[in-house]
């Protein structure tokens, strides 16, 4: 579990980083499949995705379900950190540091 943790937190970080360098903003005007999915949200799911995929892969052989747990662990850690860059969003004022951190984000 204390790999799934650390693993769910480096994913956010990389997340929160993706967001606040303009990543997903500059890549959301792309659509892969035309007003459904972007390849700025492509690239957030993919970041989650990659990250339970390593939770779930480095769990000692335990179980199919202490994989799974694991592999969920990562993914809500990674989905929560990337809400909580959300509300500091609407609390604080992020554009003064970080210029690509505009209400569209």
């Amino acid at each position: 579990m204390k790999q799934a943790i650390k693993i769910g937190l480096i994913g956010g970080v990389v997340e929160i980083l993706l967001s606040l360098i303009g990543m997903v903003e500059a890549f959301s005007q792309r659509d892969i499949i035309a007003n459904v999915i972007s390849m700025g949200h492509t690239l957030l799911v993919m970041v989650a995705l990659f990250m339970g995929y390593l939770a779930a892969k480095r769990t000692p052989t335990a179980g199919p379900m202490k994989v799974l747990f694991n592999g969920f662990i990562s993914g809500v850690l990674v989905g929560g950190m990337l809400a909580l860059l959300v509300i500091t969003g609407s609390l604080i004022n992020l554009r003064k540091v970080f210029i690509n951190a505009s209400p569209l984000l």
